[in-house]
């Protein structure tokens, strides 16, 4: 597959997406076989995508820089995630991620809190499901079947509708062919809801296992977690991982406070792949702090 790939990529001419998702799959490639530099190369060629192609292609980054021992950017890409323009993107994965690092950290409050953010993101969705009641209707059941390739096109397509009617009436024209454009979209979006209900009905119950199974590994995280906190020994992995030092007297990098307090805050797009989170272990000496940052040569975050 590797070399069909590079031999394909070496084509002169081929259109710029195609190019992207040759890159994009031998990005995969390199993380299967565990070359994570290579795959983190590849992914930072990228151009960006849709917030759904987006958000995933940034939580495989996440995977690499973790496996590569880098936590600091690691969690700085999964804060990233918690941009409302990656919301369509979200996935429990993410949050089991955020905890094995903190877990491996021995930063076992942290733990707990993600934990607490994943029960409150997901409690609508697990209760749908446990009560048998129809899935492809909840929001989150919905974002998580289309994030699959094969279905971001169509949810694209209705998102876009959607947006563009919404637009007509925040606009709030007076004008006699506002009424039938809305009613146009809303033919549009019903005929496209139609069309993907019937495909995605049999990818909500595949879904709806993921998220189920995702909940018994957040529980099955946060109880180990519980008991390494217990120990007298602390039993993290991460126990000779320093954070980053932050110069005082250089200025060819600005450190910027990052408050991630709910989905209001505030995000900036150009900033957000400079996320970092300056974390130290815990597990030899509980001295160590946690703060996310952004650095570049623009604004803050607030």
């Amino acid at each position: 597959a590797r070399e069909t790939f590079t031999k394909l990529k070496s084509i002169e001419g081929l259109h710029t997406k195609l190019k992207e998702l040759i890159v994009l799959q031998l990005a995969r490639l390199d993380f299967e076989a565990g070359s994570f530099a290579t795959a983190i190369e590849a992914y930072s060629s990228l151009n960006q995508q849709n917030s759904r192609e987006w958000g995933r292609i940034q939580l495989e980054r996440a995977w690499a820089k973790y496996y590569e021992k880098d936590y600091s950017k690691a969690l700085g890409i999964l804060a990233a995630l918690r941009a409302p323009a990656f919301s369509p993107a979200t996935s429990p994965e993410k949050y089991i991620l955020e905890m094995i690092i903190y877990k491996e950290l021995c930063h076992y409050d942290a733990v707990e809190d993600v934990a607490k953010r994943f029960r409150k993101k997901y409690k609508k969705s697990i209760a749908r499901i446990k009560q048998r009641k129809p899935l492809r209707e909840d929001r989150q059941l919905f974002n998580m079947s289309v994030i699959s390739k094969d279905y971001q096109s169509v949810a694209n397509l209705i998102d876009a509708v959607r947006k563009e009617s919404d637009l007509l009436t925040d606009y709030g024209w007076d004008y006699f062919f506002v009424d039938r454009m809305k009613d146009h979209f809303s033919k549009i979006d019903r005929r496209l809801r139609i069309k993907t209900d019937q495909v995605l009905e049999k990818k909500a119950r595949e879904v709806a296992g993921v998220l189920l199974d995702a909940e018994e590994q957040v529980t099955f995280v946060e109880y180990t977690s519980r008991l390494d906190k217990l120990r007298v020994v602390r039993q993290g992995e991460g126990r000779d991982y320093l954070p980053e030092k932050v110069p005082y007297l250089s200025f060819n990098k600005i450190y910027w406070p990052v408050k991630l307090k709910n989905q209001s805050s505030e995000f900036w797009t150009e900033e957000l792949d400079h996320y970092k989170t300056l974390i130290g272990s815990r597990c030899e000496i509980g001295r160590a702090s946690c703060r996310v940052s952004g650095w570049g040569g623009g604004g803050g975050v607030g």
